[in-house]
């Protein structure tokens, strides 16, 4: 049974029913590397991990420097985090 099989039939029970789980998945489980989730960034955070106002983290998402940047509900600017990382290596680059 796969861990997300498990979790499922886990998810299914009530507070009282009992199960029987194999160690070895219960192993598989706790050792399985999480999945990498890609999170987009708020420009705030940005501004603060390049040492950047955030007024112009903001700005340079109004000209295209990150590519695919979009504001949230219409106030907000969101940096999608491979865009974040092309920037990075682009200045390591130009370094």
């Amino acid at each position: 049974m796969s861990g997300s099989a498990l979790l499922s039939q886990i998810a299914n029970l009530d507070g009282e029913q009992f199960i029987t789980v194999r160690v070895r998945e219960i192993r598989e489980m706790a050792t399985a590397p999480a999945p990498e989730i890609a999170v987009d960034l708020p420009a705030k955070r940005v501004a603060e991990l390049i040492g950047r106002d955030p007024v112009t983290v903001a700005a340079w998402c109004r000209a295209g420097i990150f590519r695919n940047a979009y504001r949230l509900n219409r106030r907000e600017w969101r940096i999608p985090a491979e865009s974040f990382a092309a920037y990075q290596q682009q200045q390591r680059a130009a370094a």
